[in-house]
Formats: C-alpha cells, sequence, structure tokens
C-alpha cells in the first residue's frame, strides 16, 4: 500500500512538472515616466594665466639710447682729473648718467670719425699740437678698458671737422692718410690685415688730393678735394665731389650737367647722400656771375641719373641738410634765412607779389622737412623765432650760427642740437639738448656741458 501511495505521488510530481504555467497579464501603464538624468556636473577649468610681460622702456631715440660726444679739458677736468689731452671722446646715457671716457690723451686732440654699423667699434682722429701728427685709432665700444688700435697716420689736416675715415661695414673701414703707397685713399679690415690703396692722386694737381669722405657703401665711395682758388687778394678753398670704386678700377668727378658739383664745408653741409646712397642732395647756390633774381636751388637727384634732379627753389644758399634714417625725407635747416627776422622777408615779399617765392618763403624760414618725390613737398616746423635769436639788442653780436644740428636719431623723432639763450643781462648761453620733431619743444639734456664738435647717436 505504501509502494502504491508513493508510486502515485511520484506520477502526480512528474505531471505537474510538464503543465506549462500560465502567467498573469502585466498590468498597462496609465503614464509614461519620464527619466531625469541626474545632470553631470561640467569642470570649469581655470587657465593658467599667462606672465604679463613688462616691455623694457624705449631708449630715448631709440637704437642704443647712448651718444658719443668730445670734451675739451676744461669741461672734463673737474670730474676725471687724471685723463689727459686736451679734448677727449666720451659716451653716456641720453639722461646724462654713465659718462665714461674712451680716449685718454692718445694724442692731445680726439675727435670722433665714424661708429660701426652695431655700434660696438669708433673710429677716432688723434691730433697733436707738438708736431701736428694726425693717426686713426680704433676703439672697441664693449671694452673700455681694451688698448686701443693705431691703423693708420697721416690723416688730411683738417680731420679734426672733416671725415677721413668711415665704417663700409662692421668689419672694413675706409680712410684717408698714409700706407704702403703713400698719400691715398685705402681700405682695410678691421683686425689690419689686407690694405689696399684704391685711389691716389698721380696728376700732380691739387684739386685731385683727397680732403674727406662723403659717404662709402660697398662698391663706391664718394670724396671731397679741396682746390684753391684766387679771387682778387682773396684766396678761397673750394670742394668739389668725387667718386671712386672701392676695387680701385675707377675714378670719376661727380657731375651734374656736365659741370663737377662743388659744395661747402661739413660744418654747413650742402651735399648729402641717402643713407642707402641711391640719392644725393645738394644746393645750387647764386653767384655774382648768375645775376638777378640770384635764385638758391635744393636739388635731390637719384645717383645713376644726375642730371634730372627733384628741384626746389629756396630762400638762401646757407643751408644745413640730414637724411632722416629712412631716406625718405630731409631734414633742412636754412641759417641764412634766420640771420635776419622773417617780419624782413614778409616785407619784401608784400612789395614783390610776383616773386617766384612769395607764396611759399614762410615754410622755407628756418628749419622745415622735405619729401622726397616730384615738387619736394614742404613741411615747415614753425620753430619759435627766439631759438633763432633773430632779433638781439644791438650791442650783442649775432652768432656765427643760430642753430647747430648733430644727427637726427635713430627713430627719426629727435635730434641733437645747440641752440642759444639770451640771459638776464643780454648775454647768450649756448645750450644742448633735444629738438623733438613731433612737438618742436627743446629739451635740455641735464648733466651735460655743451660738447666740443658735436654729439652722436650710438647705434
Amino acid at each position: 500500500m505504501k509502494s502504491t501511495n508513493l508510486f502515485l505521488l511520484v506520477i502526480l510530481f512528474c505531471a505537474s512538472c510538464a503543465t506549462p504555467t500560465t502567467s498573469a497579464p502585466s498590468p498597462v501603464p496609465t503614464s509614461i515616466e519620464t527619466l531625469t538624468p541626474v545632470p553631470t556636473a561640467t569642470q570649469t577649468l581655470t587657465p593658467i594665466p599667462s606672465p604679463t610681460v613688462t616691455p623694457a622702456p624705449t631708449q630715448i631715440g631709440g637704437a642704443s639710447g647712448r651718444i658719443i660726444f668730445s670734451y675739451r679739458k676744461d669741461v672734463f677736468l673737474e670730474n676725471f682729473p687724471e685723463l689727459k689731452g686736451e679734448t677727449n671722446l666720451f659716451i653716456a646715457n641720453v639722461n646724462g648718467t654713465n659718462v665714461s671716457p674712451i680716449t685718454d690723451g692718445l694724442e692731445d686732440y680726439m675727435y670722433l670719425q665714424d661708429v660701426s654699423p652695431d655700434g660696438t667699434k669708433a673710429l677716432v682722429a688723434g691730433l697733436s699740437k707738438q708736431d701736428e701728427k694726425k693717426n686713426l685709432y680704433l676703439i672697441n665700444l664693449d671694452a673700455l678698458n681694451s688698448e686701443p688700435t693705431k691703423i693708420a697716420s697721416g690723416l688730411p689736416h683738417f680731420a679734426w671737422w672733416q671725415l677721413a675715415a668711415q665704417w663700409i661695414d662692421n668689419s672694413r673701414m675706409i680712410y684717408i692718410g698714409e700706407g704702403e703707397m703713400g698719400p691715398g685713399i685705402y681700405t682695410l679690415n678691421a683686425d689690419g690685415t689686407n690694405p689696399i690703396n684704391i685711389y691716389k692722386n698721380t696728376s700732380g694737381l691739387e684739386q685731385g688730393n683727397p680732403a674727406e669722405l662723403l659717404a662709402v657703401n660697398d662698391s663706391y665711395v664718394y670724396w671731397g678735394g679741396d682746390t684753391r682758388r684766387k679771387e682778387g687778394n682773396t684766396t678761397w678753398v673750394s670742394s668739389y665731389a668725387w667718386v671712386s670704386r672701392l676695387d680701385g678700377a675707377e675714378t670719376k668727378t661727380l657731375e651734374y650737367n656736365g659741370d663737377q658739383i662743388r659744395y661747402s664745408n661739413p660744418s654747413n653741409p650742402d651735399l648729402v647722400f641717402s643713407p642707402d646712397l641711391t640719392r644725393v642732395a645738394w644746393i645750387e647756390r647764386a653767384t655774382p656771375q648768375s645775376g638777378p633774381p640770384y635764385h638758391n636751388y635744393l636739388h635731390v637727384a637719384s645717383l645713376s641719373d644726375m642730371n634730372h634732379p627733384y628741384t626746389l627753389e629756396v630762400l638762401t644758399g646757407s643751408l644745413n641738410l640730414s637724411w632722416f634714417p629712412d631716406g625718405s625725407k630731409l631734414l633742412v635747416f636754412d641759417s641764412g634765412s634766420t640771420q635776419r627776422p622773417i617780419e624782413e622777408y614778409t616785407v619784401y615779399y608784400e612789395k614783390h607779389p610776383d616773386a617766384s617765392l612769395a607764396s611759399s618763403f614762410k615754410s622755407l624760414y628756418g628749419m622745415y622737412e622735405v619729401t622726397i618725390s616730384p615738387n619736394l613737398p614742404v613741411k615747415n616746423y614753425n620753430l619759435s623765432s627766439d631759438m633763432f635769436l633773430t632779433s638781439l639788442p644791438p650791442n650783442i653780436p649775432r652768432p656765427n650760427s643760430s642753430m647747430d644740428l648733430y644727427d637726427i636719431s635713430p627713430d627719426a623723432r629727435q635730434i641733437l642740437v645747440s641752440t642759444y639763450e639770451k640771459g638776464e643781462n643780454n648775454d647768450l648761453r649756448e645750450k644742448f639738448g633735444i629738438l623733438s620733431l613731433e612737438s618742436y619743444a627743446l629739451t635740455e639734456l641735464k648733466g651735460f656741458n655743451l660738447p666740443f664738435g658735436g654729439a652722436h647717436w650710438i647705434p
């Protein structure tokens, strides 16, 4: 019985496993639930701040912000009592700091000739008052304690105010002086090697003797030769322009319309070459032979086409010309015009309204700039007449030059000048400073006495 019951239980168990189970239906949802995802936190990246770069202050005048100049013994003796010589060269920051001598009585009188384009080396003329020796030295401006190098001797007589040496580039120079071939024009490496005589006057004519260097590039040198001429009982020395190839292959006169160009001395430069040596500007002065109305002209020509210049009639023939560093303009100072008050010109041109300069003389008075383009447009600076001392008391002699211009800054915004100032007792005080070519204001440079022989910017 027990076995029968067990057998039935097994049969029932197996039957229940074979019969599928009916599932209850899933309820129909009454609404669709929108799942809002948990927002992912957005990470804000804070950038690392870039370091603030404070630009170095622009040096006054641009470039190195330094100038080079000469002082006489009566000026430098107080601050440099051990310094030998009658004049010495110094360098300084334009703000008057770090005044340092770069010569120490190599000769009695030291005069700057030229600074290399990179501002590291200077050519200096040394003149002795005992035997009138004139030597040329190279000075390393980056190592003022180093010994100067003597380059040459026998420089021209007026090497104290005419340039007898110039840099061709940072490693080569050219000079007028003695050499293995005698007096002439020589090129030379800065280390003293490879001297080459490119010109020597063999004609016996005095006008062929080199007196000064005017401009140089890697192919040509333009130079001046002095010629003595006699008019009545007076002997004049005139300068004429020449050009020589640096390889010595050719020397010829620089001519305009068949005549060799004549110019005045460097104290009033009226023959100047553009920085890239593609153009030349010069003054054609009226002469007694030219007859009235005695016109004076400013010419600007390409050196490849001297006979077709741009031309501007100017008030006088006593013009000081300087090229701007980029060669786009000329700075003109008409020292001849400032010897008379502008009112005198005004009266004259009111009486002569048909004169060729009647409509433009005011823009040509004193200092102005000339753009190098046809008709040579003029921009007048309208400087105060007090700067030129055009009206002085009768007992005060008029200075030979009412203002001396030395050098335009590398940034073309300032010019180093000396000018005159009337004192309380109607005496004259000459002062040295920077004339702004933007505001036309003169800022006297403190810490400087008046340089002897001018001042120049160091590149």
